[in-house]
């Protein structure tokens, strides 16, 4: 679920409310660190993709576990690390 809610305000922020620019500038203005472009690639396009990536594999899982065949047991061995390690 916290990654369905982490998509969703990715989306939200960056897409429709289009406040990345402003976002920026306040962290730009209150850090030594300066935020560029790659920022905004990452935030707008890597992050939501990597989210949405995740939330779809972990809904397959679900529901292939909800008939329970033997093709669980091969997606699970199949299944990157981090997903048994980051948990739900």
């Amino acid at each position: 679920m916290s990654r369905f809610i982490g998509l969703v305000e990715v989306v939200m922020v960056v897409w429709v409310l289009r406040k990345l620019g402003k976002i920026q500038e306040h962290a730009n203005s209150v850090s030594s660190i300066k935020l560029g472009l790659w920022w905004k690639v990452s935030l707008g396009f890597i992050t939501p993709i990597i989210l949405g990536y995740q939330m779809y594999k972990l809904f397959e899982l679900n529901l292939l576990k909800q008939f329970d065949t033997e093709m669980v047991t091969m997606k699970v061995m199949r299944m990157p690390l981090f997903y048994t390690v980051a948990g739900s």
